[in-house]
């Protein structure tokens, strides 16, 4: 379900759903697996995890009972959620993790932060809204669930939203659950100057994602924070906000999103080198 699949095909955003990441969910279930963690961040859908939950076993329908196809333009007609032949579920653990706080609808929600990304207009967003508000007061009268008061049901064009409620998912943030796999704090203790970044840093990075959380370790014990990436969109308001000590882009000038991808070894040796020299040069 994740938007590197779509390249450069236009997405169909009230079609594309999450049916994919519910087979191989399905698959790992049928081999023996009793342990799900699901990795949300970076999808093409905005769908709340109907497409998953259906290939689970969930079956949604509209005001006349017939059922529904689990894609985004249907949310905002489901009526009733069928989630009776879930009961076998019960036994499997499922974790959600993820790298940002939004809540699941609203000015701060799922289709206001992240669904431009994925190809969708201001007319659509509207109607993606919609979907996704009608679909939380389903969530809240049938479950006695808020989503927009769980941080991170918003993330991945709210995949959590659907399945905290449905399949008693547990919310994780994922990037302290990762920095302490890696152990990170440890490690940060035999460096001098931490180098992180992205694809592109902008208002999105401030929610609570990998650099975030890069950039909180390292200061707890003063170590400066250097942002690499390939646009960055942030003020110097905005980078002192997010704890950057220095941000700087990989490309040069003005120059194609294609050439820039195409040449960005090149492009991010030349600014290693220069980063590098910088720091020899003050120390």
């Amino acid at each position: 379900s994740g938007i590197a699949i779509l390249k450069t095909k236009p997405n169909r955003i009230f079609e594309a759903n999450t049916s994919g990441t519910g087979l191989l969910i399905k698959h790992a279930i049928e081999n023996g697996n009793r342990k799900i963690i699901l990795l949300i961040g970076g999808s093409a859908t905005n769908d709340a995890g109907i497409g998953i939950l259906n290939e689970l076993g969930v079956r949604f329908f509209d005001k006349n009972d017939l059922q529904l196809a689990p894609i985004p333009a249907n949310l905002i007609h489901i009526y009733r959620i069928d989630d009776s032949t879930i009961e076998q579920l019960k036994k499997i653990k499922f974790e959600v993790w993820t790298d940002v706080k939004n809540p699941f609808d609203g000015k701060e929600g799922a289709v206001a932060i992240y669904s431009a990304q994925k190809g969708a207009s201001d007319p659509d967003q509207i109607l993606l809204e919609q979907g996704m508000n009608h679909f939380r007061k389903l969530i809240l009268k049938k479950y006695k669930i808020n989503l927009n008061k769980i941080n991170g049901t918003g993330a991945a064009g709210g995949v959590g939203g659907g399945l905290i409620p449905i399949l008693h998912a547990k919310m994780r943030h994922g990037t302290q659950a990762i920095l302490k796999l890696i152990q990170f704090k440890n490690t940060l203790t035999h460096y001098d100057l931490v180098i992180t970044g992205e694809g592109s840093l902008d208002k999105q990075s401030s929610y609570g994602k990998l650099v975030q959380g890069v950039i909180k370790e390292a200061k707890k014990i003063k170590i400066p924070v250097i942002g690499v990436c390939g646009s960055n969109k942030l003020n110097i308001k905005e980078t002192k906000r997010i704890g950057f000590d220095a941000v700087f882009s990989l490309t040069p000038g003005p120059i194609l999103l294609e050439d820039a991808m195409k040449n960005t070894e090149i492009l991010l040796e030349s600014l290693g080198y220069n980063i590098a020299g910088l720091v020899k040069a003050i120390q």
